[in-house]
């Protein structure tokens, strides 16, 4: 990790020793013409003066530019907090991001050599001073914040490569991400958690001839030969560490699809039963027996055929 925060931080002062990051400003529409505060300086204070001091304030920040040789009051300081100042940040950040990359080859993960790319989408929120809750409103399961920001991503596991973060309110529900089945290849492979889940997605990565696999979701209908299928019944029949079934997903959609189930260890059973019922308890709300009872599993659909996938390798993933 402190390799990671060195490599980010000499990105950093690359882009403050280089005219790409006045490109930026300009871009940005932060920079029209030459100022006491420059792009360099500005980045600084909000990168290597936070280190010494995380939240800073105005005057804070016009004393660490004096120590840079700039002299700026604090007022006009405050007024370089823009909307195009957040585009150059974010820009900024962006190029940080994609230096910040650990590479990896094809050949150094074998079962993933099969997709034509892994696709791995995930999302961050950070939370923000209520202040700015008409701009970047929060949520209500966003630990408490009533304002913030999300930050997607999506990674291509085999290759390294990272596309964003795209800056979004926290509100927004990550299935709102910009990373969809149309902008992923045939043959490729899509991951992420179930705040992701859609069975809409699901459906059209179908239609497309791309591979997805995810954790089921408590409640959604399930189907085996035309007719409603009952999970837990078939998990309480269940003999053996795992089980597999042909099944049909969605009330409406009717995916065709692979389940997998796996039984889990007595000590990650009740781990996970005590954060359901911790979880519980800080909403106020009584979980479903039936999610009370999947606690102890590990359940999965994936449209990934068995002679490209096994259970075991499934798993894995």
């Amino acid at each position: 990790m402190h390799d990671r925060i060195r490599q980010v931080m000499m990105r950093i002062k690359e882009l403050m020793r280089d005219e790409e990051l006045e490109q930026l400003a300009r871009a940005s529409g932060w920079m029209r013409r030459r100022r006491k505060v420059s792009a360099r300086t500005f980045l600084a204070l909000l990168t290597l003066g936070a280190l010494s001091k995380p939240e800073m304030t105005y005057t804070d920040m016009s004393q660490y530019a004096g120590l840079m040789g700039v002299a700026v009051r604090p007022q006009a300081l405050h007024q370089r907090f823009t909307e195009c100042a957040f585009r150059f940040l974010q820009a900024v950040l962006a190029r940080v991001v994609q230096a910040a990359l650990v590479r990896v080859t094809r050949q150094m993960v074998p079962l993933l050599a099969r997709f034509n790319g892994v696709y791995i989408r995930d999302s961050s929120v950070i939370r923000l001073p209520a202040a700015l809750a008409a701009i970047w409103p929060g949520c209500g399961d966003c630990r408490g914040a009533t304002a913030g920001v999300k930050l997607q991503i999506r990674w291509e596991h085999s290759s390294g490569r990272l596309e964003g973060p795209v800056v979004q309110a926290a509100r927004a529900h990550d299935r709102a991400t910009p990373y969809g089945p149309e902008n992923a290849p045939a043959g490729s492979l899509a991951m992420a958690d179930l705040g992701y889940f859609h069975l809409a997605e699901m459906a059209e990565r179908q239609r497309r001839g791309q591979y997805f696999l995810t954790r089921y979701k408590v409640g959604t209908t399930l189907w085996v030969g035309g007719k409603r299928w009952d999970l837990v019944a078939w998990l309480r029949r269940l003999e053996g560490p795992y089980g597999e079934v042909a099944v049909e997903v969605g009330a409406r959609e009717r995916i065709p699809v692979r389940l997998l189930a796996y039984r889990l260890a007595p000590e990650a059973a009740a781990r996970r039963g005590q954060r359901l019922r911790e979880y519980a308890r800080k909403k106020q709300v009584t979980p479903r027996w039936e999610t009370r009872f999947l606690a102890g599993w590990v359940v999965v659909l994936t449209n990934v055929p068995a002679d490209l996938l096994s259970p075991q390798e499934a798993a894995v993933l």
